[in-house]
Formats: structure tokens, C-alpha cells, sequence
């Protein structure tokens, strides 16, 4: 009986490290407060604009002359940063959305012209990928894939050349 429960006991342990790890794994894409505080810090100027009356979120807003760059952070009514962007010469240069625990919405790309374009993933509040895929100039590309909240392919998504979903695939599970 010793012989057949060890070898048990031992793969359990086994499947408990590599879920832990990969949780452990998935924090990689929070806020980076060193960023932001050195935005506020190195800016030219800097006001704090509040979107509706309060009850939605507020924006700073920091200007820097030497290379014309605006950057907004946006909060929510607890003061937790919930988006990020940036412009040069009013393009957009970099987007972010975070959650309120801080956790990142999604990893995107932009052109040159300020779109989404290369590869996307969008992240669950835990951090674990929800979806990912290409964007072609601003527009989803190709395939997509859907993940459920433990990391599971659920289902994908494809799209035409103008970013119109042309059918969803659901996996079986």
C-alpha cells in the first residue's frame, strides 16, 4: 500500500508547485509606480482635471516642452490608477488600462500613427491571459484565442481583413 500512496502523494506535489508558479508568474504586468512618479516628477507642467464632478474618475495631466509629450493618468474615485496615455506631437505613443488591484488590462502595440497594431493579450484581474491575437492598423486581425480564467483555450475568434468577426470557434472542453 506504501508502494501505490507515495508515488500519489508525490504527483499531487507536484501539480501543486506548477499551478503556484504559475500564478506566481502572472504578477509580472503591475503598475509601475517608479514610472509614474517620474512622470510627475520631470514634467514642465501638471493639473489634476476631475471627470464628473467626482463621481467618475480624475485625470493628471503632465506636459514636457522638450519633445511636446503629454501624458494622462487617469484614477477612479479610490484614487487607484485605471489608464494610462501618452501622446508626441498628438499621436498617441503608448495606452495602458489597469485594474483597481493595479494588475494590467491588456499589452498593446501602437504604429507610428498612434493604432493598435502587432501583437495583443488582454489579462484577467489575477493576471492570467484572457485573450490574445494581432491588430492590423487599429483593426483585430486573424485569429484570436479565448482563454478561461485557469488558463484553458476556450474557444477562437477569427476576422476579416476590416476587423469584422467572421466566427467564433468554441473548444471543447
Amino acid at each position: 500500500m506504501k508502494f501505490f500512496i507515495l508515488p500519489v502523494v508525490a504527483a499531487l506535489l507536484c501539480m501543486a508547485c506548477k499551478n503556484a508558479s504559475r500564478h506566481l508568474n502572472t504578477g509580472t504586468n503591475k503598475i509601475d509606480t517608479a514610472f509614474f512618479d517620474s512622470i510627475r516628477h520631470n514634467s514642465d507642467t501638471g493639473f489634476t482635471r476631475i471627470i464628473g464632478a467626482g463621481e467618475f474618475y480624475s485625470a493628471e495631466q503632465y506636459f514636457f516642452k522638450k519633445d511636446s509629450t503629454i501624458s494622462k493618468i487617469m484614477k477612479d474615485t479610490a484614487g487607484n490608477i485605471t489608464g494610462f496615455v501618452q501622446f508626441r506631437n498628438n499621436i498617441r505613443t503608448a495606452y495602458a488600462e489597469y485594474y483597481a488591484n493595479g494588475q494590467l488590462k491588456g499589452k498593446l502595440l501602437l504604429d507610428s500613427l498612434g493604432r493598435f497594431n502587432g501583437h495583443a493579450t488582454y489579462y484577467y484581474e489575477d493576471g492570467t491571459a484572457r485573450s490574445e491575437g494581432m491588430y492590423d492598423k487599429g483593426f483585430f486581425s486573424g485569429t484570436w484565442k479565448n482563454y478561461s480564467a485557469e488558463g484553458v483555450l476556450i474557444s477562437t475568434d477569427e476576422y476579416d481583413a476590416n476587423g469584422q468577426l467572421i466566427r467564433t470557434v468554441p473548444l471543447s472542453r
